[in-house]
């Protein structure tokens, strides 16, 4: 059974916490990505970034995203959050934990 969680998060992501959700009952890995917000980009500072236009499809699309990978690879458990509102230099965007057999 593929064990699949989707969060939007309006404060703040919290990628150590959202690890403990995944369900490694039978992973022999997980493996993460955390996306931040750069501080700078093509040398213009950038002090923040606003998420709010997806905000009612965001569930959705991300849920898709993780049935699809757990349709298309040997993957066991998914944990896909998302950030909306203000995020500022350094603080995360998206978190994704991928547990799989290997």
């Amino acid at each position: 059974m593929h064990r699949i969680h989707v969060l939007i998060e309006p404060e703040r992501l919290d990628p150590e916490g959202l690890r403990e959700l995944i369900d490694s009952d039978g992973c022999g890995s997980v493996v993460s990505f955390v996306g931040l917000t750069r501080g700078q980009d093509d040398g213009v500072t950038v002090e923040r970034l606003e998420f709010d236009s997806w905000e009612e499809r965001l569930p959705t699309v991300l849920a898709e995203l993780a049935e699809q990978t757990v349709g298309q690879f040997d993957v066991l458990s998914v944990v896909l959050a998302h950030r909306t509102g203000s995020v500022g230099p350094g603080e995360p965007i998206v978190c994704i934990h991928v547990g799989s057999t290997h």
